[in-house]
């Protein structure tokens, strides 16, 4: 049974909003901070598949990752990976992903994706998913302002 704890926002905190796309995506975190907290508290649903793990540093969240599982498909999906400044380069990414990975295989899962920016922020995150053994896909996201 999931436990209930609280999600700590600074995983976001140190972010290099640039453009305006980003800036747009910066306020709409802040006025969503309810809705995040909800959507958070749904990403634990054995029943759809769907589970969190939260790594404990003492009395505070290291970080926690969600990931989904599609059994008929054989594949599995990192939905969020978060770890607190103040936790980087401790090797919790790494240990989270693990243990994501391996509850996925044993739910029959043979590959997984897990993604993240191509900005200058997320390079370490795709270091570390490079050192965990995934590989970098070419894939082109557009966005309009309307």
């Amino acid at each position: 049974m999931a436990r209930r704890v609280k999600v700590p926002a600074a995983a976001w905190a140190d972010y290099a909003w640039q453009g305006k796309t980003d800036q747009r995506h910066r306020s709409e975190i802040r006025d969503r901070r309810d809705e995040y907290r909800e959507q958070v508290a749904k990403l634990h649903s054995p029943e759809r598949h769907a589970y969190v793990a939260v790594a404990e540093a003492e009395d505070s969240i290291a970080g926690y990752i969600a990931w989904s599982v599609d059994p008929a498909r054989g594949d599995g999906s990192v939905t969020i990976l978060a770890v607190p400044a103040e936790h980087r380069r401790h090797h919790v990414g790494a240990a989270l992903c693990e243990h994501a990975f391996d509850q996925m295989r044993t739910l029959g899962a043979e590959v997984v994706e897990i993604s993240t920016g191509g900005d200058p922020f997320h390079a370490p995150a795709r270091a570390l998913y490079e050192k965990l053994g995934c590989t970098p896909l070419p894939v082109t996201v557009y966005c309009r302002q309307l």
